[in-house]
């Protein structure tokens, strides 16, 4: 580009030297104004530095903001898992300082999350209120509401009766169970309900859901 440049320039030198010759054209014009294509030529130069180093600074204005927005969203998650937690505690707390004597199973807290290839990890915090004399004992089952080929789907685990795992349930002031159940990766969790069953009961004592969508 350069040396196109010069090439031009040094073509119009020569052209107005032939045409001063034989025209008796103003060679002293001639000059200037070709000082002037040079000026404007350097001033073009100028202005696209100018306009390359705006981009530029409004390039990494952008990632600047991207990275402050990641920044923003893990500490607001960050902030949100720790409320969560905080409302767990106390719900603990409230349960196992209270007065009163044989108060029944609560689900303090319920939460489902999606994971890879149709894996799913649930928590559960299970609180009796009050002071305790014996341990409830009972069982764990979910209820799991899919959408599969157009159609709802029920799935339950586990798939018997029997407590096993981490579905056994024990509590005399709390319990936290926690764990993991897998779908078929084509299937859509709508909802997850928690039932626990008293020790040798058929019907739940008491139930949560958490809806996914």
């Amino acid at each position: 580009m350069a040396v196109a440049l010069g090439c031009g320039i040094g073509l119009a030198w020569w052209m107005y030297d032939i045409g001063s010759q034989f025209a008796g054209f103003d060679r002293g014009a001639t000059d200037r104004e070709l000082v002037q294509l040079r000026d404007k030529v350097k001033q073009l130069e100028a202005d696209n530095g100018r306009l390359r180093t705006v981009q530029v600074a409004a390039d990494r204005h952008s990632l600047i903001d991207n990275a402050a927005q990641q920044d923003t969203e893990r500490a607001l998650k960050g902030l949100q898992d720790e409320n969560a937690q905080l409302k767990e505690q106390l719900a603990f707390i409230r349960g196992v300082s209270s007065g009163e004597r044989g108060g029944g199973v609560t689900v303090s807290r319920f939460k489902v999350e999606p994971g890879a290839a149709g894996v799913y990890r649930y928590q559960l915090l299970l609180v009796r209120a009050g002071q305790q004399d014996k341990v409830f004992q009972g069982r764990l089952q979910l209820v799991v509401t899919t959408q599969d080929g157009g159609k709802n789907v029920l799935r339950t685990f586990p798939a018997d009766a029997s407590a096993k795992g981490k579905f056994v349930v024990s509590v005399k002031s709390y319990q936290k169970l926690e764990g993991e159940f897998q779908v078929p990766p084509a299937a859509v969790v709508k909802s997850v309900e928690a039932r626990v069953f008293g020790e040798g009961s058929s019907q739940p004592k008491l139930s949560k859901t958490f809806n996914l969508s």
